[in-house]
């Protein structure tokens, strides 16, 4: 966290600090924890961004580059890379697009690895990578057409339930975004990295602005030793 907050200074970012206690949450698609202000008799959620509407709201006030560290809380399922409480970095740049914070992510991924472990190139369970090479870019449809053979564009929701079957994977609710999503993660599991995937149906990233002429959205994932460690996107601001 030290190599981060000093690389976004140098990079010009100021960094801010955001309520942890909201009415709303935002920023994500997840439970909250629910508590009670007793001062005002209101219910009140511990976030489960690192500020992002708040982050929005300095961008309106003249910000034009900022970021915070500082805990999130989520109140669901635990696993290797799930946990209730933890610590999350979340920034926002004005006039800037996608694909330069591509750039400004690969820069901060590679030098916290320089910097903290004095090396780029890591193993991983069944993964070696090095953060110094090329990083690809990754097509979300063509990805998992690829590894499932099905394409979700054209796909009826139960041919994803009986694909999923057929892989012996289970998932939580029937809504279209989650079947996909669960296909997704089934096939990102297999991807090493270093690796930005990117067109997004606008099905999972409404929030996202669109690319010209198609249903997929200016979004992108750092993908490193098969697991998602990052989401940015280009926002709707209309």
């Amino acid at each position: 966290w030290k190599v981060t907050r000093e690389f976004l200074e140098n990079e010009g970012f100021l960094e801010v600090e955001t309520p942890t206690l909201e009415v709303t949450t935002g920023g994500a698609e997840a439970t909250p924890f629910k508590t009670h202000h007793n001062d005002f008799d209101m219910d009140v959620f511990l976030r489960i961004s690192v500020g992002e509407l708040w982050q929005k709201r300095l961008m309106a006030g003249g910000f034009p580059k900022t970021f915070e560290i500082g805990r999130v809380y989520r109140n669901e399922g635990t696993s290797m890379e799930h946990l209730q409480e933890f610590t999350n970095m979340e920034f926002y740049w004005s006039y800037a697009d996608y694909n330069d914070v591509m750039e400004l992510v690969k820069k901060l991924y590679r030098k916290i690895a320089q910097d903290v472990f004095g090396k780029t190139a890591f193993t991983y369970k069944n993964h070696n990578f090095d953060l110094a090479s090329d990083w690809a870019r990754i097509d979300y449809s063509e990805e998992i057409k690829k590894q499932t053979g099905l394409d979700i564009q054209k796909a009826s929701d139960d041919e994803i339930k009986d694909r999923l079957m057929e892989l012996k994977i289970t998932y939580e609710g029937s809504n279209r975004e989650r079947l996909v999503d669960t296909l997704w993660k089934y096939c990102r599991k297999n991807i090493s990295g270093p690796a930005f995937l990117i067109n997004h149906p606008k099905l999972v990233a409404p929030l996202a602005k669109s690319i010209a002429d198609s249903d997929k959205v200016q979004m992108f994932q750092p993908i490193i030793g098969g697991s998602e460690i990052g989401r940015g996107y280009s926002e709707l601001n209309d």
